[in-house]
């Protein structure tokens, strides 16, 4: 199970699981409003975040890892956000209204919480 955790209503109302592999996958860079994703999420070596890959997007973390690497490299990417803690990624998405954060267990905020 995985959450996902945004400011606005538009940007919740807009989020699914393809969207979100686009979004992870760095295939969708921006909101339709026209602003920039930023993504905050554990790290990419936590049991959690791993379990959200396989899971949700079947990816493995080192395709995951991989995808990233190319996109920096070529310059077609900005490096996503990765935090220890869930409440890093609540208070990193906080403070970024276009950002999204990606969870794993429900937590208690003022922010719009996506059960996926």
């Amino acid at each position: 199970m995985a959450y996902v955790v945004t400011q606005k209503e538009e940007i919740a109302n807009s989020v699914d699981k393809e969207t979100l592999k686009k979004v992870l996958t760095s295939k969708k860079v921006y909101w339709s409003n026209g602003s920039r994703i930023k993504i905050c999420h554990l790290s990419s070596n936590s049991k959690e975040f791993k379990s959200f890959l396989s899971e949700l997007l079947k990816m493995s973390s080192d395709k995951y890892l991989n995808i990233w690497r190319r996109k920096l490299f070529t310059g077609r990417g900005l490096p996503t956000k990765q935090v220890s803690t869930s409440s890093q990624v609540i208070d990193c998405v906080k403070q970024n209204a276009s950002a999204i954060g990606i969870v794993s267990k429900e937590i208690q905020t003022d922010l719009k919480v996506i059960k996926l």
